[in-house]
């Protein structure tokens, strides 16, 4: 169903849907200390998005913007920041302030009954079992409020041959990282066994070099950064296989073009429409070679 939201044109309606990210303090332009990361934000983003555009509603473009402190004392690569990273859509600007000041907040089942004012979307929902029933048109959205740039950080790359690899460590403590390193390398070493030299491996990852070094002297083995975490996550989802981390971000690129997983564990439900694409691997060899050997995965 195409809304007026499609073509970034207000609706008559006075109801509206804003997204809240997560953040200490949302300001409608800035927000400040918003400690989560990309994939998090793309469910309260996506969410509020589909809710709009079944209900013929105006969605007010999110915040993306954010000012922190902990990825730098983290010496992470990626800020997330989120600045020039997307586009607007829906009400933005000092039309969007506006409604956020003056707008009545009301309930998503006041709004179904009828009330006008402004539905806040905030939290994590169901993941992505919100979103599977409406996969193509999250993905359009998504792509939609991409600025160009982001395609034309990996445009040249072919990755027919290419599995990605997803380490999340850098704003994870030891506890709450859980999986080593080792287990990424050997799936990998899996995969060279079985399919020789027909791939090639990325590694997008948060972590140090010296942190990875079990896996980045592997043959076959590139580590990869496009600039920033939306890059990262695109070109992650444009891999044959991904050998992800319980992480969204792992999740959104799975979803996004409904590539085959690999989870070591996973904190939320399947990603994909195709369940048995997906495999969470807890050291069973047997388990993962039937699952590489699968010709629907490699």
């Amino acid at each position: 169903m195409q809304s007026a939201l499609s073509k970034n044109k207000y609706n008559s309606t006075k109801t509206f849907v804003y997204p809240r990210l997560p953040a200490v303090y949302d300001f409608g332009f800035i927000r400040y200390r918003a400690p989560q990361g990309l994939g998090n934000l793309l469910f309260v983003a996506a969410r509020a998005y589909l809710i709009a555009q079944s209900n013929g509603w105006n969605y007010i473009n999110p915040t993306w913007g954010n000012i922190t402190f902990g990825t730098y004392l983290r010496n992470e690569k990626d800020k997330r920041h989120f600045f020039g990273l997307f586009k607007s859509k829906g009400i933005s600007g000092f039309l969007k302030l506006f409604y956020l000041l003056f707008s009545k907040e009301i309930t998503l089942e006041s709004a179904i009954s009828g009330a006008e004012g402004k539905v806040v979307i905030e939290g994590l929902g169901n993941y992505f079992e919100d979103l599977l029933c409406a996969q193509e048109t999250v993905k359009e959205f998504v792509y939609s409020i991409m600025r160009s740039t982001i395609l034309s950080s990996f445009e040249n790359i072919d990755f027919k041959n290419v599995i990605g690899v997803h380490v999340r460590l850098g704003d994870y403590t030891i506890l709450q990282r859980g999986t080593s390193v080792s287990w990424y390398a050997t799936i990998v070493n899996e995969i060279i066994k079985r399919h020789g030299g027909k791939y090639k491996f990325f590694v997008f990852s948060d972590g140090e070099d010296q942190e990875l070094s079990e896996l980045l002297l592997m043959p076959q083995v590139k580590r990869v950064f496009f600039g920033n975490a939306l890059s990262d996550l695109i070109a992650l989802s444009k891999c044959k296989l991904i050998i992800g981390s319980d992480s969204t971000f792992s999740g959104w690129s799975a979803f996004l073009e409904q590539v085959p997983v690999i989870f070591p564990k996973r904190h939320f439900r399947r990603v994909l429409v195709d369940a048995e694409k997906e495999l969470v691997f807890n050291g069973d060899l047997g388990r993962l070679e039937a699952f590489i050997n699968d010709q629907r995965i490699l």
